[in-house]
């Protein structure tokens, strides 16, 4: 099992702010602590999936993170600092896709939701 041990709150305050540098600039962090695409996808993905009314905030974020997986095993090239360019990669698709979750994501923060059977 994979633990996020990186702080989210300044990313979930940025995507609740519509801040999209700071999106980006946490997104790259992240992914530069060698936390995985799908993992840090699936972490935005647990909020969106309470707070998503048309189902289709998860799937984008799944898609991005199964993207980002396969996009960090394409080889590094030989010019400096390759290696953390390939880090950074993945967040591409995970900046589109967070951004585009981000109602759901907030929703899904911040409001009730409804009891689930014991």
């Amino acid at each position: 099992m994979v633990a996020v041990r990186v702080d989210l709150v300044p990313l979930f305050d940025a995507l609740e702010a519509r801040d999209e540098r700071t999106t980006i600039s946490q997104i790259a962090y992240i992914l530069e602590q060698d936390i995985a695409a799908n993992v840090l996808a699936g972490r935005l993905a647990l909020p969106a999936a309470l707070g998503d009314r048309e189902g289709n905030a998860v799937p984008a974020l799944v898609a991005a993170g199964r993207l980002g997986d396969w996009a960090r095993v394409v080889p590094p090239g030989p010019e400096p600092g390759a290696q953390l360019g390939r880090k950074r990669i993945p967040g591409v698709g995970l900046v589109n896709a967070a951004t585009y979750a981000a109602p759901a994501i907030t929703f899904g923060l911040h409001n009730d939701h409804p009891k689930l059977p014991e």
